[in-house]
């Protein structure tokens, strides 16, 4: 069975918060064929493989969230609209969708676990969430940022989506990410001190501090799945608009090395593997009546290079090759959301 063979399956459901009734129907009806898009996939020497989760318009003229499989399969289409975002369990066996109405200043939230089709959480938050990031342990556990509109302060937090209640709450002047066992890190934007924590223990495991490079601002971070490693991404802090780049270094904040020279990153992540990041370079658009300038640029490297460019025909400026729709392959274009095996 091909990943094709959910094309009519999991777009149904988007729609659960509408019509459960019928769409659990449905999906019982139908679940089984989910589960052969899920076979674990080896990664190949020299080239990546696995499930590219992306929302990449240009790829076949079609909205919303796809999976491209990079075997050369089809891509299976999760959500058929732009105003629904994504999140994906790094297992890729989970995935939560969150539709906000701004107007009743609620988000709508749904997660489903992908083999069984079984439906595990069908949520109405308060205000505009966004910014989900799963638990790489646990079905009811995400971190999300809240607030009341996508304009207000918001607050991050660690949610239990069984009881809707928080289980941690992120200091401001914190940045967090999960680590594969379940505890995860964090670096205070002030002094750099790096800890490692977990839900329900007020200790904090001091490892490292980290030094940033001079006129460089902290960003987000994400931990590689092997937990030995961490990306970064660092704006300058006097650019308009302000210049980013990502880093890399071990979790106590040493061999922090520039990986990407692109001066305009947008987003970033780890291949399920950690061997490779991928990447965008995101240099946004003017038009005027003679036309446009500037765009986003999707690529992977592996995580081993350093000062990559973001320029096709040089080191670490490759381009996912992908199928669309209509069975042509093509290079994967912005941005890819997730990437699972």
């Amino acid at each position: 069975m091909t990943p094709t063979a959910l094309l009519t399956v999991l777009p149904a459901f988007l729609i659960l918060t509408r019509w459960p009734a019928a769409l659990l129907t449905l999906i019982r009806r139908a679940g089984l064929l989910l589960a052969s898009c899920l076979v674990s996939s080896v990664f190949a020497a020299e080239s990546p493989t696995g499930l590219l989760w992306h929302n990449n318009y240009s790829l076949d003229l079609k909205a919303g969230v796809q999976v491209s499989p990079l075997d050369g399969s089809k891509p299976v289409i999760i959500t058929p609209q732009s105003d629904m975002d994504v999140s994906v369990w790094p297992d890729g066996r989970v995935v939560a969708v969150t539709k906000p109405d701004i107007y009743k200043r609620i988000t709508s939230l749904v997660v489903m676990e992908v083999a069984t089709a079984r439906p595990l959480h069908n949520l109405v938050l308060d205000g505009y969430v966004r910014e989900l990031a799963p638990s790489p342990v646990s079905r009811e556990l995400v971190k999300l940022s809240q607030g009341e509109s996508p304009s207000s302060p918001y607050e991050e937090l660690v949610m239990d989506l069984t009881t809707q209640k928080p289980r941690y709450r992120v200091a401001s002047d914190d940045y967090f990410a999960w680590m594969p066992d379940g505890r995860f890190m964090l670096i205070n934007l002030k002094t750099g001190l790096m800890r490692i924590a977990q839900l329900d223990d007020p200790r904090e495991q001091v490892v490292g501090r980290l030094t940033l490079p001079p006129g460089r601002a902290m960003g987000g971070f994400l931990i590689s799945p092997t937990g030995t490693e961490f990306i970064m991404k660092l704006p300058l802090r006097n650019s308009v608009p302000r210049e980013a780049d990502l880093w890399i270094g071990r979790l106590d904040g040493s061999r922090f090395e520039q990986l990407t020279q692109v001066r305009a990153l947008g987003s970033a992540l780890w291949s399920p593997d950690g061997r490779y990041v991928a990447y965008t370079v995101n240099t946004g658009s003017i038009c005027s009546g003679w036309g446009c300038i500037g765009g986003c640029d999707q690529y992977f490297t592996r995580a081993t290079r350093r000062a990559v460019k973001g320029l096709d025909g040089t080191p670490g400026s490759e381009r996912f090759e992908v199928r669309n729709r209509f069975g042509q392959m093509q290079g994967l274009g912005c941005e890819v959301l997730a990437w699972t095996r």
